[in-house]
């Protein structure tokens, strides 16, 4: 219903908390924020993303040009193969 709070809210903001040590952004949906928590807690278990991919990102994120960041990820010749609802598209470099 329009206008009415979601029950399980407080309980998620708390677990923000805890897992993020930082404000909450402005205006996140419940569904959002058990996304991100969801995220977090198989980054944690998992490790995470690579170190590369993290550069990668990171550098993005600065202003640096996609192809110019993935260089060291995807070379001349990478064939990148996925899986996803019973299709298999292929990406080649």
């Amino acid at each position: 219903m329009p206008g009415r709070a979601d029950p399980d809210r407080g309980r998620v903001l708390q677990d923000w908390d805890k897992a993020f040590a930082s404000p909450l952004p402005p205006y996140l949906s419940v569904a959002f924020m058990r996304k991100a928590l969801a995220y977090e807690d198989q980054c944690r278990r998992h490790g995470g993303l690579l170190p590369g991919t993290r550069r990668a990102l990171r550098q993005i994120a600065e202003g640096k040009s996609v192809i110019d960041s993935t260089r060291r990820i995807a070379r001349p010749g990478a064939h990148l193969v996925r899986e996803w609802n019973g299709r298999t598209p292929r990406w080649r470099f």
